[in-house]
Parts: C-alpha cells; sequence; structure tokens
C-alpha cells in the first residue's frame, strides 16, 4: 500500500519519530493521539503503513484507543512526535 499524497506529510512525520519502528506501548497511544487529528480512515492508512498490521485490525485498535486514557503514555507519544515536527504539523492539520 502507498500513503494517498495527502497524507505523506503525516507519514513522514510518524517515519521520524518512529524510526525503529512502534513499540507495543506506545500502539495505541499513538492511535489515540493522531485519531483527535485525522478521520478514523487516514488514522487507518497511516497506522497500518507504519506497522504493517492489516487494515482492518488497525481499524478495530482506532475505535478502541478511543476509549484509551492512559495520559502518561499518550504525553509520552506526544513529547516523541514534538521532538520530530509534531507542533508544525498540527498546526496544517487544525
Amino acid at each position: 500500500m502507498t500513503v494517498p499524497d495527502h497524507l505523506r506529510d503525516t507519514f513522514a512525520l510518524l517515519l521520524r519519530a518512529f524510526r525503529d519502528g512502534v513499540a507495543e506501548d506506545e500502539y495505541m497511544p499513538l492511535l489515540t493521539v493522531l485519531a483527535r487529528y485525522l478521520c478514523d480512515e487516514n488514522v487507518v492508512i497511516v497506522a497500518a503503513e507504519l506497522t504493517g498490521r492489516d487494515r482492518g485490525i488497525v481499524l478495530n485498535d482506532v475505535y478502541a484507543a478511543q476509549e484509551h486514557s492512559e495520559s502518561t503514555d499518550v504525553d509520552r507519544v506526544v513529547r516523541r512526535l514534538e521532538t520530530v515536527g509534531f507542533r508544525e504539523w498540527r498546526s496544517k492539520e487544525e
């Protein structure tokens, strides 16, 4: 699967932040963060491409992540994203 043009900046941000892949304990918090700024379909596209997971599984995970409230985990992912340009990306998405 290739990432559509409108998600290339998002995918590039994620690649910079997760050069060695997404750790299991960061996966759901990452989906939680992305779901704040992207529609579910776009979260699925970039997360499936980034992690190599099946899109159907990622979609179910996106729904589950909307209930993820471990703020320390989410905050940790946000801090990681901020080191690679999250604030600038976010300003374009809002």
